[in-house]
């Protein structure tokens, strides 16, 4: 992977040679004054989940890979995250026009991820899960490391008059694992297929449609090392740090004996609409609704299904963008919005006449309901042209950028473990802005940012009750309050993070590859401090190497 990484990078490039002065040709300034995130940005479309808008593409090939370094320090994380980090990137992404019909994008990626001190969740995946498995213990953090390799691909058919069709894939595999007892050992993978129809109503109207289909499996394999006389107990998370403790052996959610899968099932569909004479103007919006389900076991008779869950998944995507020779304006809003309920099935142990143990199912018993909305609205503006292209021709850089807006996030949940429950509620708000300059040199182009957000919430950590009068032989459930109040200080605590990045790029000598080096730092402070936490801060270096052609 890396090896092909590499080679995308200095090999099939268009050998040109720079000016006899030794400064770039006029074709070289071209591409040195452009970019590739902002050719995405042009038009809405191009980042949507309807393939067939690739047709759209009206710009020339562009390809843009990435090398990326990451250290990270600091203990003001949520309740997973690590305080020493060391992460590595590699990355590529293009778009490709093979003929007057046909578009094609593609994208590969690696991604390596080491932590150290590491506990909380088992699973791999920042998603939003139907509960969780906590290693309930503080003092058996360890080293976690994780491979995630990404591949992606899609083409949008010009049939005829503006009449589209395309499809996509989506797939990633990774590996996870934590190097100290407990030990687990993950494999993880996520594949999403699209399939896409583009219609043009008119001169200025255009209305898409796709299918989408998303399978995401999880495996965890629990194990310790060696033999030992130590228990190990897990924290089964049904809600807000509430539910149930096992301990490791060879039965439950963390059985050593089998590989126990995470599986989900989505299927969903988008429509998109956007009404504009791109890139003068656009008025772009994109609905999409899934319906996900899925289990946590063996889905036979002679193994366990220890839960199941469904949910429904709402997301919404709106742009107004103005293009004119000097100034761009983008005004975005998006809200994504899923509601899970997660059931424990009932189940009845049998053994046949041979002596085999399998499994009857009855009624479930509803462990959780999970609500959670995210949004974000925001304005970019980029004024000036850097060079003497204009701001409409897609791609090209502006003097100056400056961005704003507001982040927010409301997520609210009960568990169930009846006749008890917990309820918990909370928003948070984080409003930021950044500031970026290019500049033009002799050789090259400087690009200087700035960035600042703030983030508060407010809510009701935990709402304990019971249904009706517990009896002298129930006991209220188990809770994790460390990893509760950690969490929760995570995304409510009133903190700022302030960033700075600094990139110088230049043409490749005898090539027409533009190539860049970013230096970016960021420190994120917790105006709050509580027992839970691992530490008040937390500061992250990149180092980034890349090239676009």
């Amino acid at each position: 992977m890396n090896r092909l990484l590499l080679c995308v990078l200095f090999a099939s490039l268009a050998m040109k040679g720079q000016a006899g002065d030794g400064l770039p040709t006029n074709e070289q300034l071209s591409t040195l004054n452009s970019q590739f995130s902002i050719l995405k940005l042009s038009d809405a479309w191009l980042t949507s989940s309807n393939a067939a808008a690739l047709t759209r593409y009206a710009a020339r090939n562009a390809a843009q890979a990435e090398l990326s370094l990451t250290k990270a320090k600091g203990g003001f994380t949520d309740f997973s995250g690590s305080p020493d980090v060391l992460q590595g990137n590699a990355a590529v992404e293009s778009f490709y026009r093979l003929s007057s019909r046909t578009v094609v994008y593609g994208a590969m990626s690696y991604d390596n991820f080491s932590g150290k001190d590491m506990a909380g969740s088992v699973f791999s995946a920042n998603r939003h899960l139907p509960f969780d498995i906590i290693e309930d213990s503080l003092c058996n953090s360890g080293t976690k490391h994780r491979d995630t390799y990404r591949l992606a691909g899609g083409f949008g058919y010009n049939v005829s008059g503006g009449l589209a069709v395309g499809a996509s894939l989506d797939y990633t595999a990774a590996n996870y694992a934590k190097y100290k007892d407990l030990r687990h050992k993950n494999k993880l993978m996520d594949m999403t297929i699209t399939a896409g129809l583009l219609v043009p109503v008119g001169r200025y109207v255009q209305i898409g449609a796709n299918y989408l289909y998303q399978r995401t499996t999880e495996s965890i394999v629990f194990s310790t090392y060696g033999k030992s006389d130590r228990n190990y107990v897990s924290f089964i998370n049904y809600g807000p740090y509430i539910g149930q403790v096992e301990q490791f052996g060879s039965t439950g959610f963390t059985d050593k004996s089998r590989e126990m899968p995470l599986v989900d099932d989505c299927d969903g569909a988008g429509l998109q609409l956007s009404v504009g004479n791109t890139p003068a103007w656009q008025l772009y919006s994109a609905f999409t609704y899934a319906h996900r389900r899925g289990y946590y076991g063996r889905r036979s008779p002679y193994t366990i299904t220890f839960t199941r869950h469904k949910s429904h998944v709402y997301q919404y995507d709106a742009r107004l963008s103005h293009q004119t020779e000097k100034a761009r304006l983008f005004l975005g809003f998006c809200l994504d919005a899923e509601n899970l309920e997660n059931v424990l099935p009932g189940r009845l142990e049998q053994k046949n006449e041979t002596g085999a143990t399998h499994y009857e199912y009855f009624a479930p018993v509803k462990s959780a309901n999970r609500l959670w909305v995210d949004g974000q609205v925001s304005l970019r503006a980029d004024l000036s042209p850097l060079s003497a292209e204009p701001l409409t021709t897609p791609g090209t850089m502006s003097a100056w950028t400056l961005e704003g807006g507001m982040r927010w996030a409301h997520h609210k949940q009960t568990a169930y473990l009846y006749p008890y429950y917990r309820r918990q509620h909370y928003t948070s708000y984080e409003p930021f802005v950044s500031l970026t300059r290019h500049i033009s040199a002799r050789r090259g182009v400087w690009t200087l940012q700035a960035s600042a957000s703030f983030r508060h919430g407010d809510g009701t950590p935990a709402d304990d009750g019971t249904f009706t009068e517990p009896s002298d032989k129930q006991t209220p459930p188990p809770t994790m309050d460390a990893y509760f109040w950690r969490d929760y200080q995570w995304m409510n605590a009133a903190q700022y993070e302030v960033g700075a990045s600094g990139q110088y790029s230049f043409i490749m000598p005898s090539t027409a590859m533009k190539t860049y080096v970013r230096i970016a730092l960021s420190h994120r402070k917790c105006n709050e401090r509580n027992e839970y936490t691992a530490g008040p801060d937390r500061t992250a270096a990149t180092l980034t190497l890349g090239c676009e052609f």
